[in-house]
């Protein structure tokens, strides 16, 4: 993926890498990105869950398991599980090229080589994408309740697929309201 963008959309100035069982209030991402994101954070930004100081599992029936011999540490550098993520264009290109360092090991786990291991050098690029996002409890509320619900970007992952329907018929009825404010407040106080 990195390799892709790098090579064939280079001019872009985010990428969104999403997982297919999670829901996208486009037009709140429209919003989010051209009146909020882009004005503040078009450098320097990798935007999802952010992941401190995740203990490595040692149990032998995860399939999660990581043995001291292949990740030495019993806690992941500073990283971002994958299952919906902002880039800004310059990390992309950095994350490319230190994928191609031949001093890094290859880690399986690719949210944490990717968004840790491959980023570990980078300062206060993490933020937290956690207000952008609703659950499947909230979203069956979001269809009772009025339109003060609906700024929300992403919903969480495996999302309800028999809610799309309604929902995007919900969403299709409001307006874009989210502002970038609250996440700076959000981020300042974290």
């Amino acid at each position: 993926m990195l390799k892709y963008v790098n090579d064939y959309c280079s001019n872009a100035m985010y990428l969104l890498k999403i997982d297919d069982d999670v829901f996208v209030n486009m037009p709140q991402l429209t919003n989010f990105i051209q009146n909020d994101l882009s004005p503040n954070y078009t450098h320097n930004l990798i935007m999802a869950n952010v992941k401190k100081n995740a203990p490595v599992f040692r149990e032998t029936e995860s399939k999660w398991r990581v043995s001291p011999e292949e990740f030495s540490s019993n806690v992941y550098p500073t990283y971002c599980p994958g299952w919906r993520i902002i880039y800004s264009m310059d990390i992309v290109q950095y994350l490319y090229r230190q994928s191609q360092n031949t001093a890094v090991k290859y880690f399986w786990i690719d949210d944490v080589f990717v968004t840790g291991i491959l980023a570990a050098k980078l300062k206060d690029v993490h933020k937290e994408i956690g207000p952008l996002t609703v659950t499947n409890t909230m979203v069956k509320r979001y269809l009772k309740e009025s339109a003060k619900y609906s700024c929300f970007v992403f919903s969480s992952y495996s999302f309800d697929i028999n809610q799309n329907g309604p929902l995007m018929e919900f969403l299709h009825k409001q307006t874009a309201c989210f502002s970038m404010a609250n996440l700076l407040d959000y981020w300042m106080n974290k």
